[in-house]
């Protein structure tokens, strides 16, 4: 156990609960313990912010220092270039309406829709997951939505998923989240590989249905 003073522009932070422990070839600093850690005070004093609740900081197999951390505001043209990647992967850039308003109102606003963290190596935000809250009438909890995850191509072999996917959990065991459930597509082989390899379950048997908004629309004024 390890008890650290950390500062920040005359603001002072006591840890008592940090520890290092080696998963795998990566040696992290988990603080999600900590409901007002400083985000991001391992890394540069300068970003750090009292408004996370958690923040994980790990070095990857190339010494590159990782953070895994809530947005801020700072964020925004990094989660919209995010997302923009995630829809042209998907093969629907063309259809991608969310601009920075519409981000900042969805994640950041007094009200919010859902919520997101991300991953970010020396200082460069690379990659993200978004979510939001869900309930099982079957198991009678309350689970998680993974709506988006991804990580820049470049930066797929830095364990930057699987931590992003490992702070999911954190956040989904702090919640009492019985479940967390996402889509993946039938072609997309790396993504399914990557998901069994950290014990999801796939159903094949499952269809994917939506009504849209133009469906919305005509069903709600239909005789």
């Amino acid at each position: 156990m390890l008890c650290n003073y950390l500062f920040h522009k005359g603001f002072k932070v006591v840890s008592k609960f940090i520890y290092a422990y080696t998963v795998h070839n990566f040696t992290t600093i988990n603080r999600t313990a900590f409901p007002y850690i400083l985000a991001g005070c391992l890394n540069k004093a300068s970003n750090a912010t009292a408004s996370c609740a958690f923040s994980n900081a790990l070095y990857t197999n190339e010494s590159k220092f990782m953070i895994i951390r809530e947005i801020e505001e700072k964020d925004l043209g990094d989660i919209l270039s995010l997302i923009q990647a995630k829809a042209d992967f998907d093969g629907c850039l063309d259809s991608l309406q969310s601009k920075e308003p519409e981000i900042y109102d969805a994640f950041l606003s007094s009200s919010p829709k859902a919520k997101a963290i991300v991953a970010e190596i020396d200082g460069k935000v690379i990659g993200i997951a978004t979510y939001y809250n869900i309930y099982s009438t079957f198991i009678a909890k309350s689970g998680i939505w993974l709506d988006d995850l991804y990580v820049y191509e470049g930066y797929r072999q830095s364990g930057a998923g699987k931590e992003l996917m490992k702070s999911l959990c954190n956040i989904a065991l702090k919640t009492d989240c019985g479940r967390i459930d996402w889509v993946v597509a039938k072609d997309n082989e790396n993504g399914r590989g990557f998901y069994e390899s950290i014990g999801a379950n796939i159903f094949e048997e499952v269809r994917h249905s939506r009504l849209d908004e133009s469906a919305i629309n005509r069903l709600a004024s239909s005789a």
